[in-house]
């Protein structure tokens, strides 16, 4: 492990040269590791936690890479195997948002319809799921979307989304509409072994969501953006990051490594929110490097979050999700070097 930390490191550190001329794309690439034999929930009844130490096993067999626009992620049911996103972040040094974080978060029981169009089913970007969808599904699917429709059916009750930390109240019968530029889902069944239609849930994550009833009620769910006036430089600023993880994570800006807990967590764990210390950062882009690893499944309500927070310590920004808008990549974050 010593060895993929001094390379990607190096490989940060001289990207920083080429920052002003390179063009970039929106989000982080993302590089996904499994565990060789426990991936996508295939791990043994008889023990919910790794028998090997996490750093012998994180990392070591590459499966696939994609961009994501935001790290706020419910791995539920994902199994054991570890990610890293590379990339950049924009600080403008004007950052200002108020003390709402503006998150959308949770799970609800879908209860798919049995036909398409009745009235009682959900969709995602416009791909409408129902019963015979969920049936010929053969693993748990994940991703982010821009549109996701429910309708819930005597699930209401089954309702575990929230808004701001708050429970967010939906009507049984009711088409809710939830809208933004990256909701992170992750449709899942809440048996082990697969179970049926009313067993299945959506978990969604998001900023900047505005949610919608076919009975005309508008919530959003705000994030705070950053502002800037003018053209002139702002001086340096400090900067505090918070990963909230279930499990292990890590978190590099510019090569240096400011957050570091490489150990099994739970998420209602106190110790699941680790915090940085304050950093001072000039406004421009800035390396940015996010670990993580899951590795156990301890309960029923383990939803094996995984989120990136910061606030400013002039208190002019509150702590919220380091949002979508200012994280970005470029060809290096795609190397091979950070497959490894």
């Amino acid at each position: 492990m010593k060895t993929v930390i001094s390379l990607f490191t190096v490989m940060v550190l001289s990207a920083s040269v080429v920052h002003a001329e390179e063009k970039y794309a929106p989000g982080l690439v993302a590089h996904y590791f499994a565990d060789p034999v426990n991936w996508e929930g295939l791990w043994p009844d008889s023990s919910s936690i790794p028998g090997d130490e996490p750093e012998d096993w994180t990392f070591t067999q590459y499966r696939y890479s994609r961009v994501e626009p935001v790290v706020n992620h419910r791995f539920i049911n994902k199994g054991w195997f570890s990610v890293r996103w590379s990339g950049l972040i924009s600080i403008t040094g004007k950052e200002e948002g108020d003390s709402k974080g503006g998150l959308l978060s949770g799970a609800i029981n879908i209860n798919p319809g049995r036909k398409k169009g009745n009235g009682d089913y959900f969709s995602i970007d416009g791909d409408v799921i129902d019963a015979d969808t969920i049936r010929e599904m053969t693993a748990d699917a994940d991703g982010i979307a821009k549109v996701v429709v429910l309708t819930p059916k005597g699930n209401a009750n089954r309702n575990g989304l929230e808004v701001d930390g708050f429970p967010l109240p939906l009507q049984n019968g009711t088409k809710y509409t939830f809208t933004g530029e990256a909701i992170t889902y992750r449709l899942y069944n809440d048996k082990d072994k697969g179970g049926a239609l009313g067993h299945w849930w959506i978990s969604l994550d998001g900023v900047e969501v505005v949610i919608a009833s076919d009975g005309g009620e508008t919530k959003r769910v705000r994030q705070a953006k950053g502002t800037s006036k003018g053209k002139e430089t702002a001086p340096k600023k400090k900067y505090v990051f918070e990963m909230l993880a279930d499990d292990g994570c890590r978190l590099y800006i510019d090569g240096k490594r400011v957050i570091d807990d490489w150990n099994a967590r739970w998420e209602k764990d106190p110790k699941a929110l680790r915090r940085s210390k304050a950093l001072s950062l000039a406004p421009g882009n800035h390396d940015i490097v996010v670990e993580y690893f899951q590795g156990q499944s301890l309960g029923d309500d383990d939803s094996d979050p995984v989120q990136l927070f910061w606030s400013s310590t002039d208190g002019k920004m509150s702590r919220q999700i380091v949002r979508p808008e200012i994280l970005m990549h470029g060809a290096v974050d795609r190397s091979s070097s950070l497959r490894k």
